[in-house]
């Protein structure tokens, strides 16, 4: 879209009539634009969470049949439009969007392995997947905050186990986390502090359980002041999505 002083708005693609109806669309080939640099196709994603827009049907459609292209693109630049997405308004949405277009699997598969892993426990009404990105909505739009939200219960996978009853059980989740989810913002080359404080975080979110007995002292001692106030944070965000 273009302004042009005598001849008014110039609009050869329709782009007013997408802003109206709140749709992203390739303003051409669909195929032949995320050919041309994929990761579009996470752009076009960051662009629905961050506007709340829907991503019009043949886009989608393109997005899905070339998913795959997305491993040509180099991590730096997947974790710019990923960080962009985490700090949106609307999160769920852009992370659920990643998922339906197939490019979760590519970006973060070991957040796809959550999607529908049933807990077997009456204290959890969502699945890993789902309770995860409830934590991210439910916490600021801060970006470590939200990687921390993203990763928190990551390494329940690893853990989980079934008691005689028939109950799930995740027993260590927070220390094999908070490993596994040092490795992801590693393999997607976050800076050495943003892994530190995101790995702390994870390791830490189950202590409020032990915040009765707790020494105040022994807490700042093992989390550090820099985190303190972003670990309540993220233990509210949790407790108001479910006990974990």
């Amino acid at each position: 879209m273009a302004w042009h002083p005598q001849r008014g708005l110039l609009d050869p693609h329709g782009g007013g009539a997408d802003l109206e109806q709140g749709l992203i669309r390739c303003p051409g080939p669909a195929g032949e634009i995320f050919r041309a640099d994929a990761l579009r196709m996470v752009r076009a994603v960051r662009f629905a969470a961050k506007l709340g827009f829907a991503i019009e049907a043949g886009t989608m459609a393109a997005v899905k049949e070339h998913r795959n292209l997305i491993n040509e693109i180099s991590p730096e630049r997947v974790r710019g439009e990923l960080s962009v997405i985490l700090v949106s308004p609307r999160p769920k949405l852009g992370l659920d969007l990643l998922r339906e277009t197939g490019l979760l699997p590519h970006i973060l598969p070991e957040l796809q392995s959550c999607y529908g892993f049933d807990q077997h426990n009456p204290h959890h009404n969502l699945d890993v997947y789902q309770h995860t990105l409830a934590v991210v909505e439910n916490t600021p739009p801060d970006l470590v905050l939200r990687l921390a939200a993203l990763f928190h219960d990551i390494g329940e996978l690893l853990c989980f186990s079934i008691d005689e009853k028939g109950i799930g059980h995740f027993y260590g989740h927070d220390k094999e986390g908070a490993v596994l989810a040092g490795r992801i913002v590693r393999r997607l080359r976050y800076d050495n502090e943003t892994i530190a404080t995101v790995k702390n975080l994870v390791a830490a979110h189950m202590l409020r359980l032990n915040y009765p007995s707790m020494n105040p002292a022994k807490l700042l001692a093992r989390v550090g002041r820099e985190d303190i106030e972003k670990l309540f944070v993220l233990q509210e965000a949790d407790a108001k999505a479910g006990v974990h």
